[in-house]
């Protein structure tokens, strides 16, 4: 049973699952605390559902590091340690973080280190392209079961396997749909936050996961 799964197939997999009926009041009073902590760092975050936000800290870790020093990935990672607590000591709930230089890479490592804790992947081409070839097409954004059958069929199941079929691909599908799989294949994604009109160049984003309280 994991996150988001319909009710009736969890039942399936498990008979003596008990469902807390959802309660939207508190979930949305919640995801206001969040997003207010957000707020706190940086006007320029997207908001991609009630429990999930995309943040630019760019120019939070440049000022940091003006006034600190230290090098920039410790700075990132305790920075996005420090909104993480601050999420937990208001709302009692944990969340999950992923940091990378694009929306796509975050949200792949906002789910690596569930429920309570962040990975993070180097602003770096080299370690970009290596991070990305490595995933599981399952585990690619906006890849469902259906591509997930007809990439396998042409024997792609990691993403490194994308560039080895590129011909391929080019031929069987869409070029809006060989774009996005190349693109993903090169770790890249969107930098471009909903709402904002400034290029976002560094990414974090964060879950919240909800589970059953006296919130």
């Amino acid at each position: 049973v994991r996150s988001a799964m319909p009710g009736f197939i969890a039942r399936k997999l498990c008979p003596e699952l008990v469902i807390v009926p959802a309660n939207f009041e508190k979930y949305r009073a919640a995801s206001e605390v969040v997003m207010g902590v957000v707020s706190e760092y940086t006007d320029l975050h997207s908001a991609a559902s009630l429990d999930e936000v995309y943040l630019d800290l760019t120019e939070v870790v440049r000022g940091r590091l003006e006034e600190g020093g230290g090098k920039r990935g410790e700075v990132v990672w305790e920075l996005v340690e420090e909104i993480r607590e601050k999420i937990r000591e208001r709302t009692e709930l944990t969340a999950s973080a992923g940091i990378a230089c694009n929306t796509f890479l975050a949200k792949v490592c906002s789910d690596l280190n569930k429920p309570n804790g962040q990975y993070a992947v180097a602003a770096e081409q080299e370690a970009v392209v290596e991070f990305a070839s490595q995933l599981q097409i399952r585990k690619v954004p906006g890849i469902g079961r259906v591509q997930q059958a007809m990439l396998a069929a042409l024997g792609v199941e990691k993403v490194s396997h994308l560039l080895r079929e590129r011909g391929t691909i080019a031929n069987l599908f869409s070029p809006s749909s060989a774009q996005f799989y190349m693109s993903r294949a090169l770790g890249l994604g969107s930098t471009d936050l909903a709402g904002s009109a400034n290029e976002v160049r560094s990414s974090m984003s964060t879950e919240s996961t909800f589970s059953a309280t006296d919130f």
